[in-house]
């Protein structure tokens, strides 16, 4: 298409820091993601029957003469039946490496929950400018940008992850709006898939978010403030460290999060394994595996 993909403008090939219309200004960033969520909600909710995505990436987000994203590669898409296949359908994994959600990417379980975890990468990528996945380094960097970026949205340093491109500096109405859509991206990228947002709540809260920004280009003198997040889907507002019962379960989060990494890293994929540590028996599985010292030094 005329203007490429959302992955060449937000990282160009030749290294430039030109940005293009939809890079920048935030305005613009979330302007396209609230085109690309109304595209899979009208996939998930309005076609009938029903259909998941399956590769969303922002190399599958185009732009025609106009700088409208189309989101494009319908090749892998499948049809889903909720009265038959709730609790997901079993197919063949394939997609793109730093947008598969979990129950995809090991169990072979696809949902319109699995579509809703990649959009959320793609969040991360236009709120942070980087790649889905980097190269693993020697010095132990690299790796998915989730594993990278939902650890900093989870504490609140989201000041910490922006792209400093659009803006050096983001003004309060802007901050409050990435913090927006850095809490949907968190939740987007939940471990369960049945703790992600429905897709109808991504893009009203991408729509509030975007409202932040207009006020903030019309020059509001209200204080911005953080609106509830519809349908009362739990938010990272606080440290794990000043919490207490949620503080398991966020650090139990990041475990499971570290062992699919380690096994990423090491090919040893391992259904069985996967659902016992999902249970809490990372002892069990990391015996089976060999992989206690790897998370230890992890830690």
């Amino acid at each position: 298409m005329e203007n490429g993909t959302l992955q060449d403008l937000l990282r160009p090939d030749d290294g430039s820091s030109m940005l293009s219309p939809v890079t920048v200004s935030w305005k613009m960033r979330i302007n396209v993601l609230l085109g690309v969520s109304h595209a899979i909600e009208h996939l998930h909710c309005h076609a009938n029957p029903p259909i998941i995505h399956r590769d969303i990436k922002s190399a599958n987000i185009l732009f025609d003469a106009s700088w409208v994203p189309r989101l494009s590669d319908f090749g892998s898409s499948v049809v889903w039946d909720m009265a038959t296949q709730e609790e997901g359908m079993e197919v063949a994994v394939i997609g793109t490496f730093g947008y598969l959600a979990p129950e995809y990417h090991f169990y072979g379980l696809l949902k319109p929950a699995s579509d809703v975890y990649s959009l959320g990468v793609v969040m991360l990528e236009v709120l942070t400018g980087k790649s889905a996945y980097s190269q693993l380094k020697d010095d132990g960097t690299g790796g998915p940008l989730t594993d990278f970026a939902l650890p900093i949205i989870e504490v609140g340093n989201i000041e910490e992850l922006l792209d400093r491109r659009p803006v050096p500096e983001p003004t309060p109405w802007q901050l409050q709006a990435m913090k927006r859509v850095a809490q949907i991206a968190w939740c987007c990228g939940k471990l369960d898939a049945k703790d992600r947002p429905v897709i109808s709540d991504i893009v009203a809260n991408l729509e509030m978010a975007y409202e932040l920004l207009c006020r903030d280009e019309h020059g509001s003198v209200d204080e911005p403030c953080l609106w509830p997040f519809v349908e009362q889907v739990d938010l990272p507002l606080e440290s794990p460290h000043s919490r207490s019962s949620s503080s398991a379960g966020y650090h139990s989060e990041l475990q499971i999060r570290k062992l699919y990494t380690l096994m990423e890293k090491n090919q040893k994929y391992h259904p069985v394994g996967l659902l016992l540590a999902e249970k809490g028996l990372f002892g069990l599985l990391l015996a089976e595996k060999g992989l206690f010292g790897l998370l230890l030094a992890e830690e």
